[in-house]
């Protein structure tokens, strides 16, 4: 997969996370999607008021035109609606957000999901709801593997120390030995 580098964020991305621009000698906006969109909600904080006043105005002056440009746009992007083109989307940006985040691609994410049979490397169940998440070193950024919300939620929540999963296990087992299950 080709890649090219941010001029804003200055990170090596694939190049679906940057937009098309005919008049860039690549073809290819310099900046990526990620960081065009944050450009744009900080533009749009500092002139809501303004941006808005604009966009009523347009719209009342132009009530026909507006009106048919909806139509048109429904009729054409059909598919949206059912959903056909929000599955290649979604999955864009989530190569986009892997690579980003964890310097891995979609694929890398399968083969590690695959390597750990479907299942959280710690406690073993599927994840239902969601997709399993990346851990990772947050000093060093190295990928340590696939985990559920909840297991990768109580690393987080122990701050990747050992010690203090000790400690809770401890504290677990003096309260648990004997006591009665609640219900």
């Amino acid at each position: 997969m080709r890649e090219k580098q941010c001029s804003k964020c200055k990170k090596l991305l694939p190049l679906d996370c940057f937009t098309k621009d005919i008049y860039q000698k690549s073809g290819l906006r310099p900046s990526c999607k990620e960081c065009r969109k944050q450009k744009g909600q900080k533009y749009y904080l500092e002139n809501k008021e303004k941006i808005n006043r604009r966009q009523k105005k347009y719209r009342t002056a132009n009530k026909d035109k507006e009106r048919l440009r909806g139509k048109i746009w429904y009729r054409e992007n059909s598919d949206r609606k059912k959903g056909y083109s929000s599955k290649y989307f979604e999955e864009v940006k989530r190569n986009c957000d892997y690579k980003r985040k964890f310097n891995i691609t979609l694929d890398d994410y399968d083969k590690m999901f695959k390597e750990q049979d479907g299942v959280c490397g710690i406690c073993g169940l599927p994840q239902i709801m969601r997709r399993l998440a990346v851990d990772h070193d947050h000093k060093t950024g190295k990928i340590r593997g696939l985990l559920c919300s909840g297991c990768n939620t109580s690393i987080g929540r122990l701050q990747d120390n050992p010690e203090r999963l000790v400690k809770m296990m401890q504290y677990l087992q003096k309260y648990n030995v004997g006591a009665p299950k609640c219900r």
